[in-house]
This record gives structure tokens, sequence and C-alpha cells, in this order.
């Protein structure tokens, strides 16, 4: 518990200042575009059997 701000935490009181708006949707791009190579990544190695968990 320090004084840290968070990543959810400073997106939201960026929201407050028009002017900062593109760098928050920026990242806000960002994070999901990370979020779908990983998904597709996962996705991706399922598909080629990289799991053995599902043959037991």
């Amino acid at each position: 518990a320090g004084t840290e701000v968070t990543l959810p935490i400073y997106i939201w009181s960026q929201l407050r200042f028009p002017n900062r708006l593109p760098s928050v949707l920026a990242l806000g791009t960002l994070i999901l575009a990370a979020s779908f190579v990983i998904v597709i990544f996962a996705e991706w190695i399922r598909r080629r059997g990289g799991g053995t968990a599902d043959r037991l």
C-alpha cells in the first residue's frame, strides 16, 4: 500500500484533461492490442498441441 499510482488510477485521472485524451486512447489501444496478441499466441500454442493436460 505505497504511494505509487496504479495504471487504472492513472488512466482515470488523465481522462479529466481533454488535451491528454489522445495519449490515454493510445495507451488503451496498446493494452488491447497486447491482449489480443497474447490470446492469439495462446490459441496458436493450443492448436499446435503444446499442452498435454487435455490428453490425460
